[in-house]
């Protein structure tokens, strides 16, 4: 269904200055209308339809040839830092084939909330470090990052104001490492915000400035609007606009636009969302052109009778645009997959709906060097349960879909983030999606790990499936613009904590042969009365058991058991995985003692005493000699298993004779100390215990 909206005006910022609209734009702040030769020739306009996208797609091919980086692997991994951790976007890192990512994670504990972060891999895909930023509120998150032209990163997200209470926008500048540089909060009088991405420009005698856009509360009508902002290289404003519907609007993405990508006429900034205002249903597709000092040159709202989202926004090198999100007013199911490529004046060139009965949504999409469109996002085809999978798929310009594949476990994964990663050879269409992957629900906390992926060409990686996506059309349509509006915003120097933090590293594909269950245990010595904890070291499995002699005792990851008395006993740890069978890890323990004080008991059934008993560095040997012995006496020691541990001859004069006895290097546990001397033979247990 074809229709528009108009939004009311309330000015726009006047930094001139450094942002003078080309001379080509200066008449575009009125509606754009473009003309449908209907009177042409069909098979003509197919021909040249045809040739057209050939011809879009050999240039592009030309245009986006990428440097070389070398990479080791394709790879399937979840990193995990604190509980729900979460990757909102990746970053490739094209000095040393690695990226970043940037979300936000949790401690178990109410006190601490929420901490943006920051994650850099190396060209494996294995965490090197990572940082966490805290105003000290208990809340921020990060939700877009940008490699920067110093080498460090931008990110922008959302955290309540220390200062105000209200939750902003906020910029993050760090360092290579993380680090922070500077920071800035970004209040809008006052009312509530987030920065859900941004964009580093280079301007000659200026250096970096930053393009962001996000959603403000409209002090007014109470409802979110779009905002655009420009910040000069640290952080402060330089020029932004509010658009105003008087409904509710919010910008996903902002990207460079066909002014800069092409340098020819057309829009600075491209922006992507949603409005709930003037179309059919209540929530449809916003799109939009801003000149050099965000005045709004074109917008569009478009959709059906029910809901859709623009969630991500691409340029490509011939200046066209290209916007994915979500739809179920044209699906095949519920929600689906919407993609649609726009010329650089914002017409719709095409657009398509993928996915299957169920529900799908897209978050990410990226233009590829080998003449490709990538999007990513999650699927609930593959589950019986309705769990969310990972997606990603690959269609050619016109938007034909290619192959569809996804990736996750038995809970919820989403991917949040897609771009294109260099192959060793240096050929481009390589993939690397991030997201969040689901660990075990039935954990007291819902533990959330980053997810990271990268792919082949045909998007292969470990443990890939195809969910099967159809393709399904919808006719092009153009809608009217939408005009800019203005609000002042606060600005404000903030430092937050970063510190480095330690994280887990997992591969998450994992089949049923991969499957591996062990545990070690602490300490190594056994008496009853003592407790001991059994380390579960298993990979590639969900849930455990425990078993003592053949009798469940636990179902938790690790084990503390107290053993009742001397004996002997076989420690079992059971693994299983949905689909497998069950896996199995047993040791046999020697309990050879019960608790401490039976030692001390023991010496008087002895003719040797051991003082102290148990003993750390030393210990004192006395014994009374009996009939038989002889005048010399040998000392032998032994562990549990035989193992002779000491062994020294002492002279005897009379009827006792004593001896001191080094232990300090003798490991913890039980040793059997035998006398004997003649036909004297005398046994004592020592425990060596520190």
């Amino acid at each position: 269904m074809i229709f528009g909206v108009l939004l009311s005006e309330k000015g726009h910022s006047t930094n001139d200055r450094l942002f003078q609209k080309p001379a080509a734009n200066r008449t575009m702040n009125a509606p754009i209308n473009q003309a449908n030769n209907s009177t042409a020739n069909p098979n003509n306009q197919d021909a040249m339809k045809s040739l057209s996208l050939l011809l879009r797609a050999s240039i592009f091919l030309l245009m986006l040839l990428a440097t070389s980086v070398v990479h080791a692997q394709y790879y399937n991994l979840s990193t995990d830092i604190y509980d729900q951790d979460i990757a909102r976007n990746v970053e490739v890192d094209p000095t040393d084939g690695g990226h970043v990512t940037t979300g936000y994670c949790s401690l178990p504990t109410a006190a601490v909330g929420i901490q943006a972060n920051l994650v850099k891999y190396d060209a494996t895909g294995a965490a090197v470090w990572a940082r966490t930023y805290d105003f000290g509120t208990g809340l921020a998150r990060g939700n877009d990052v940008e490699k920067t032209a110093d080498g460090g990163y931008i990110i922008a997200g959302h955290a309540i104001n220390p200062l105000t209470g209200i939750p902003s926008a906020f910029l993050i500048k760090t360092d290579p490492l993380g680090g922070v540089m500077w920071s800035q909060f970004y209040g809008f009088g006052a009312s509530l915000s987030e920065a859900y991405a941004v964009e580093e420009v280079l301007f000659p005698l200026v250096g970096s400035v930053y393009a962001v856009t996000g959603g403000v509360k409209n002090a007014a009508t109470g409802t979110m609007d779009v905002f655009a902002m420009l910040t000069d290289p640290f952080g402060a404003i330089i020029s932004e606009s509010e658009f105003d519907t008087g409904a509710e609007e919010e910008g996903f993405s902002i990207k460079k636009g066909p002014a800069f990508v092409t340098g020819g006429v057309g829009a600075a900034y491209v922006i992507s969302g949603y409005s709930t205002f003037g179309g059919p249903g209540p929530k449809n597709v916003f799109v939009c052109g801003l000149d050099f000092a965000l005045g709004m040159i074109w917008g569009e709202v478009y959709g059906g009778p029910r809901e859709e989202e623009g969630r991500a926004i691409e340029v490509s090198p011939l200046g066209d645009i290209l916007v994915a999100g979500w739809s179920n007013s044209f699906s095949n199911g519920r929600k689906d997959v919407f993609v649609s490529q726009l010329n650089s004046l914002g017409a719709p060139i095409w657009q398509n709906i993928y996915g299957l009965k169920k529900d799908e949504e897209g978050f990410s999409t990226e233009y590829i060097s080998d003449g490709t469109i990538a999007v990513t996002g999650w699927t609930d085809q593959l589950s019986t349960t309705g769990r969310k999978d990972a997606f990603l798929f690959k269609t050619n310009l016109a938007g034909t879909l290619l192959f569809s594949r996804a990736f996750g476990g038995p809970v919820d994964d989403i991917g949040y983030s897609i771009k294109e990663s260099i192959s060793t050879a240096g050929v481009g269409g390589e993939l690397l999606m991030a997201g969040v992957y689901g660990e075990d629900p039935s954990v007291i906390f819902d533990d959330r790990d980053i997810y990271t992926v990268r792919t082949n060409a045909g998007g292969n990686a470990p443990c890939a499936r195809n969910p099967k996506f159809r393709q399904l059309a919808v006719a092009p349509f153009l809608n009217t613009f939408v005009l800019p509006a203005f609000s002042t915003a606060d600005n404000m120097f903030v430092l937050p904590v970063d510190p480095f933090v330690p994280f887990a590293q997992k591969n998450r594909c994992c089949t049923c042969p991969d499957m591996m269950v062990s545990f070690s245990y602490d300490p190594t010595f056994f008496c009853s009365g003592v407790t001991v904890l059994f380390t579960n070291t298993s990979d590639c499995v969900d849930n455990y058991r425990w078993l003592v002699n053949g009798v469940v005792v636990s179902s938790a990851t690790d084990l503390s058991y107290v053993f009742p008395g001397p004996g002997i006993y076989t420690i079992t740890l059971q693994g299983q995985n949905a689909g497998c069978p069950v896996v199995s890890f047993s040791q046999t323990i020697t309990v050879t003692c019960g608790p401490t004080p039976r030692i001390e008991e023991e010496v008087l059934l002895s003719n040797i005493k051991l003082s102290p008993n148990p003993a750390s560095s030393q210990v004192m040997l006395q014994v009374e000699m009996g009939e038989g012995s002889s005048s010399t006496a040998l000392v032998h020691v032994t562990d549990m298993t035989g193992r002779t541990i000491y062994e020294n001859n002492f002279g005897v004069d009379g009827a006792n004779f004593q001896a001191q006895i080094q232990t300090s290097d003798w490991t913890d546990g039980i040793y059997m100390v035998h006398v004997i001397s003649g036909g004297f033979e005398q046994t004592q247990r020592l425990m060596i215990a520190r």
